[in-house]
């Protein structure tokens, strides 16, 4: 109280202050403001907790109260069903982000600032700044998921809840919360659409936040540079500039790399295959270093490759529970491709028994793409014609279980107890309906022949699916009772296909159709032919007629001249890195008991080393059984590599 010149008392006036460092303002004492931390706190001995803005999480509830929100209740949140889990990294960065906004010197101290951020926002007209954020699930995303999150000034998760929303299609299984909770992570870090909030209290400016980039470590781009400038040659027979690997799978995984280094995400699907490409690209750097005896190069590029595998096949199955129950189709070629790329990773490493599993996955991919696709594009097309040839050789060698009914109950062709087609020999027949019955030796023009990926007509993979099937069935029979007879319709069959085979270079014009294209290529492709076709000529004797292996010696020995020509061929050309084809080679030395003969196979194995392919390492132990065991005095019903499959458990990939 103080009296002025009338005498009359005047109250003096306190006002209230907003600026001081947070210190002072606990401590209620007036603070000088002194920056970075006040002379009082110096002097104190106190820890400064300096002038930044501080964020609360308030209710967003006012539709559903008609008072104003209790201050006691200002750490609660109701729950919602259309909100979705933000990642505690992606929140953190963004209240880093606002802390350093909503403070600014340049503003007035009246001046109101908004700054809204993703589907947050902050306003600096008081130190208590409001942050509300939602964000709504995608239309098309297959699980509806009530997520809440709580947070306090350490800006930690609090609590979560999750449910499955029930307008979106059901996924298959049920899920629990862990999953929930990866699955509403996985949307806002990947594909979820955010809707800003509105605020009738605030008036958000227009503000573009820098996204944070995610860059490849040098090993990674290395690993990339080393894939697209090495390994992606080893895949096809002969060199050409619109390989699969280089027109799909490579630029999707660029397309990956660069959205990770521009925008700090891209789609799951994507970096799926951007990690298996690592992968690969690893597990290769490591089979050199086992070559050239570096342990310490072959173990750490093997324990980067193991990661990388783990990571991707991760992110594949996130994505295909993501997006196969969702309401848009998926990107068919990405998911396609990433899946046959883990087929070609397991050939890499040699991990070989998880193929079947690859190769399933595929199966019920195209399956289900039957649903919803009625035209495929070239290089859709292309893929399947690499899911058809890997289909092919993997069930050649399998054991007759891997092809049970009720492996596929999701097969769209399956009606009763008819096998499911696993070949999808309908899609592929109407694909080829354009393309010659024999050997096509334009070599430039057509993306998606198997000749030009893999060195063999398409017609003699279906031959070889014919003796496969029918080696099915010959195998009930015989294991029902080995004294009982064939009967004469299915040798009626088994003539039928010993014909058809024998007679197929004559029928396709086989010596004609290399007189059109005298290229290198187009020799390395004659003589893959020649090798394969002598190939299935002893897979059919092997497994159909059971012949004696002194009886398939001419044709063991025309399959070794073939492949040794075609390593000949390939010194000093673009085709040097192409590694060759494995089956062929396989096959017809399982056929053969001559010492010399088995030398030279070996020879033709140690060079083929240099390609760095463990999974033809499984092949040449399988062989090395065979042989030690010698040809068995007594007719067998299975053939003598079949026998060691079954013995060891050991699951090929002769691709």
């Amino acid at each position: 109280m103080s009296t002025g010149r009338l005498g009359v008392a005047k109250i003096r006036k306190h006002t209230k202050t907003f600026t001081g460092c947070w210190t002072c303002r606990a401590r209620r004492i007036r603070c000088d403001e002194t920056k970075p931390q006040c002379i009082q706190c110096f002097q104190k001995g106190c820890k400064c907790e300096g002038y930044g803005v501080r964020l609360q999480w308030v209710r967003n509830d006012a539709d559903e109260q008609d008072g104003p929100c209790p201050s006691a209740a200002r750490s609660n949140i109701v729950p919602d069903s259309k909100r979705v889990v933000f990642p505690s990294s992606h929140i953190d960065e963004i209240l880093n982000t606002l802390d350093l906004l909503a403070y600014d010197d340049t503003a007035s101290p009246r001046e109101e600032v908004s700054h809204f951020i993703d589907c947050f926002g902050a306003s600096k007209s008081s130190p208590e700044v409001s942050l509300e954020g939602t964000c709504e699930l995608p239309s098309w995303s297959p699980l509806g998921l009530s997520a809440v999150l709580g947070m306090q000034q350490d800006r930690r998760l609090e609590s979560v809840s999750g449910e499955v929303s029930g307008d979106m299609p059901t996924p298959r299984g049920t899920y629990d919360d862990a999953f929930l909770l990866d699955v509403g992570a996985m949307y806002s870090n990947y594909e979820s659409q955010t809707l800003l909030a509105a605020s009738q209290d605030l008036s958000p400016t227009p503000f573009l936040v820098r996204p944070t980039s995610s860059h490849l470590s040098s090993d990674e781009n290395f690993l990339m540079y080393h894939y697209s400038h090495r390994v992606l040659y080893l895949f096809c027979v002969i060199d050409h500039e619109k390989s699969p690997w280089k027109t799909v799978h490579l630029p999707i995984a660029l397309q990956a790399m660069g959205e990770l280094s521009m925008q700090g995400s891209t789609s799951m699907i994507r970096e799926a295959l951007l990690c298996t490409l690592l992968a690969i690209s690893s597990f290769l750097l490591s089979n050199d270093g086992q070559s050239h005896m570096r342990t310490d190069d072959a173990l750490s590029w093997r324990a980067a490759a193991s990661k990388y595998r783990c990571k991707a096949i991760n992110l594949l199955r996130n994505a295909v529970e993501c997006y196969f129950y969702a309401k848009s189709p998926p990107r068919y070629k990405e998911f396609l491709a990433t899946t046959l790329s883990m087929i070609t990773m397991d050939v890499i490493s040699g991990d070989t028994d998880t193929c079947g599993i690859h190769l399933n996955g595929c199966f019920r991919l195209i399956s289900q793409a039957q649903k919803w696709k009625r035209k495929y594009s070239t290089k859709a097309q292309t893929l399947h014609r690499i899911y058809f040839y890997l289909r092919t050789i993997y069930e050649s060698t399998a054991p007759r279980s891997s092809r049970r009914l009720q492996d596929f109950p999701f097969a769209a062709n399956t009606s009763g107890d008819a096998p499911p087609d696993i070949f999808c020999r309908d899609i592929l027949g109407a694909q080829m309906s354009g393309f010659p019955a024999g050997i096509d030796m334009d070599l430039e023009t057509r993306m998606s022949s198997c000749e030009r990926i893999y060195g063999i007509p398409h017609g003699l993979l279906v031959l070889l699916i014919e003796v496969i099937e029918l080696t099915d069935r010959l195998d009930e029979v015989r294991d029902a009772d080995s004294a009982s007879q064939v009967s004469d319709s299915l040798m009626e069959e088994c003539d039928q296909l010993e014909k058809a085979i024998i007679d197929w270079p004559a029928v396709v014009g086989l010596e004609g159709c290399t007189k059109v294209n005298t290229s290198v290529s187009a020799k390395i492709v004659h003589q893959h032919t020649l090798a394969f076709h002598n190939a299935l000529i002893i897979y059919f004797a092997q497994n159909i007629r059971q012949v004696g292996h002194r009886f398939l010696l001419p044709y063991v020995n025309q399959v070794l001249n073939s492949m040794e020509t075609v390593e000949s061929l390939k010194v000093g050309t673009q085709e040097a890195l192409a590694a060759p084809l494995f089956w062929p080679v396989f096959i017809a030395a399982s056929a053969t008991f001559d010492v010399a003969m088995q030398d030279r196979f070996r020879s033709w194995y140690s060079h083929v080393k240099v390609y760095r392919i463990e999974g033809f390492r499984t092949g040449l132990h399988v062989l090395e059984d065979v042989w030690k065991a010698g040809p068995s005095p007594q007719p067998q019903q299975k053939c003598h590599w079949r026998q060691v499959l079954e013995k060891t458990g050991v699951r090929l990939m002769l691709s």
